[in-house]
């Protein structure tokens, strides 16, 4: 009977202490968490403006989609450059699963294009922060937008 009693305080115990550790770990878990996935953006984009930079200098013109079957001229220049051996594959970009990107063929920029979720908002606007970037997060069709800019909102 003893064995049962302390088997359950443990069990409660265990709870008690899992849910003071979430409670304790949230907002710095998040913080952390975000500032990981700002990174990525970053990173992700660099990999996508040097390939399109690549492909200007050895193809003698930027990517720009033509043949490709997709309705989304960036997702065209993506696989584009994904079948010329460019890039592996197409980065993730923003956290909702599709691969989300707005390429500026203008100055070879590409950035996470984020929807209206506070989870891509609070993502983008850390990046931003990491890039140098203190202003609030431009529209991806902005003419006033920086190529360095890591992510922007699709109006």
């Amino acid at each position: 009977m003893s064995n049962v009693l302390i088997g359950i305080i443990g069990v409660i115990l265990f709870i008690g202490l899992a849910l003071a550790g979430a409670l304790f770990l949230g907002p710095r878990f998040s913080s952390t968490s975000n500032d990981a996935e700002a990174a990525r953006y970053i990173s992700e984009g660099s990999q996508i403006s040097r390939a399109f930079e690549l492909y200007g200098l050895n193809e003698g013109k930027f990517p720009d989609g033509v043949g490709e079957t997709d309705t989304d001229q960036n997702k065209r220049i993506l696989s584009q450059m994904v079948k010329k051996g460019y890039l592996k594959s197409v980065p993730q970009g923003s956290k909702n699963g599709n691969p989300s990107w707005y390429i500026d063929s203008d100055k070879g920029a590409a950035m996470t294009a984020i929807g209206t979720g506070d989870g891509n908002k609070n993502v983008c606007e850390s990046a931003r922060r990491q890039a140098g970037f203190t202003d609030a997060i431009k529209d991806c069709t902005a003419t006033d937008i920086a190529d360095k800019d890591p992510c922007c909102k699709i109006a």
